[in-house]
C-alpha cells in the first residue's frame, strides 16, 4: 500500500473572526507520497445560517480525500480513463458530495441542533431533505490531485488553484463555465450546501508529464482576494513554495503562517486564509536546487557588476 505523509497546508484564523469571536471556518490538508500528492481547501460560509460551517468544511476535506485516494486507486494512469473522463468524472463528484453528506448526517445524529441552533435557521429549513440539513455547515471546496501521469482539479465556490511550473512560471487554473461573482459581495459565491451543487461542482482532468515538477498552489479566497491582480498573488504562491522547498514542512508552516496572519490583519476583508500545496519531495528537491543556482548566478552577477563599476 502506497505511504502518504503530511505535505504543506495551513488554515489561519482571520482578523475579522478574531475580533468577531467567530471561530476559524477554514479547513485544509495536504498528502503526499513518491508517485501522488493531492491537497484540499475548504472555506466555511461565514453567515449566521451556516453556524456549523467550521464543521462542515473539515468534513468536506475529509470526504474529498477519501475519495481521491480511491480515484487514485481505480486509475493509476491516464489511459485507465482518458476515454471515459467526463463520466469518470461526474462520478467522482457524486461520491464526493454523498461522502459530505453522509458524514453530516452523522455529525446530527451524534450532535442534534440545539434549541439556539434552530433560533439562526432560515424560515425555509424543514430539514426535508439532506440539503436543509446540509445547509448549516455549507462550504466550498478546491482540490488537486497530480498521480502518475495526470491531474485533478475539482473547485465549487471561490478560491484560487494555480499550476506552478518548474521554470517558476505560474497560471491560474480556469474552469469552463464557472460564474465568477466579482460584481457581487464578498460572500457571494457556490456552495456544496446547495440543492444544485452537483451542477456548479466544476472539474478538470488532464495528462500530465511524469516527474515534469509540477506543483498546484490551492487557497482561500480570504487569500486570493488579498491581491490587487493575478500576477501578485502568483508571485507570493512561488514566493511561498521555494520557501518550502528550501526551509522543509515544519519551519515553512511556522514563518508561512505568521505572514498569512500579518495579510489577514491588513487585506479589506480580514477573513481567515489557507493555503495548501499539491506536491512531492522530488519536485521540492529540484525546486530548491534550480532556485540556488538562481542565487548563485544572481550573487555571481552582481560581483561582476560591481567590480567593473570599481
Amino acid at each position: 500500500m502506497e505511504e502518504f505523509q503530511e505535505s504543506f497546508s495551513v488554515s489561519i484564523r482571520g482578523a475579522s473572526h478574531i475580533k468577531s469571536g467567530k471561530p476559524m471556518q477554514d479547513y485544509s490538508l495536504a498528502l503526499s507520497s513518491v508517485n501522488c500528492s493531492l491537497a484540499i481547501v475548504c472555506d466555511g460560509h461565514g453567515a449566521d445560517k451556516h453556524f456549523r460551517s467550521e464543521v462542515g468544511a473539515m468534513l468536506a476535506a475529509q470526504a474529498a480525500k477519501e475519495q481521491l485516494l480511491k480515484f487514485k486507486d481505480a486509475f493509476q494512469n491516464w489511459s485507465d480513463f482518458s476515454n471515459n473522463v467526463d463520466l469518470v468524472l461526474s462520478r467522482l463528484k457524486l461520491g464526493i458530495i454523498g461522502n459530505w453528506q453522509n458524514k453530516i448526517e452523522q455529525h446530527v445524529a451524534e450532535k442534534p441542533f440545539t434549541e439556539e441552533e434552530h433560533q439562526k435557521m432560515s424560515k425555509t429549513f424543514h430539514m426535508r431533505s439532506k440539503y436543509d440539513i446540509a445547509s448549516p455547515y455549507g462550504t466550498t471546496l478546491l482540490a488537486a490531485l497530480i498521480c502518475n501521469d495526470y491531474c485533478v482539479y475539482l473547485m465549487i465556490g471561490d478560491g484560487a488553484i494555480v499550476e506552478i511550473l518548474p521554470d517558476f512560471s505560474s497560471r491560474i487554473v480556469h474552469f469552463p463555465g464557472k460564474i465568477i461573482y466579482d460584481d457581487q459581495p464578498h460572500s457571494a459565491t457556490d456552495s456544496m450546501c446547495e440543492a444544485d451543487c452537483f451542477s456548479k461542482f466544476f472539474t478538470i482532468a488532464k495528462p500530465n508529464a511524469p516527474r515534469n515538477g509540477l506543483a498546484i498552489a490551492l487557497c482561500s479566497d480570504g487569500l486570493s482576494e488579498a491581491f490587487n491582480t493575478d500576477i501578485s498573488l502568483m508571485a507570493k504562491l512561488n514566493n511561498y513554495l521555494n520557501f518550502y522547498a528550501e526551509e522543509g514542512l515544519e519551519k515553512a508552516k511556522i514563518a508561512i503562517e505568521q505572514q498569512l496572519n500579518e495579510l489577514s490583519s491588513l487585506s479589506p476583508m480580514k477573513d481567515d486564509i489557507s493555503l495548501a500545496f499539491a506536491t512531492n519531495s522530488l519536485t521540492l528537491y529540484d525546486r530548491s536546487d534550480k532556485a540556488e543556482k538562481i542565487k548563485d548566478e544572481t550573487a555571481k552577477y552582481a560581483s561582476d557588476t560591481d567590480k567593473e563599476t570599481k
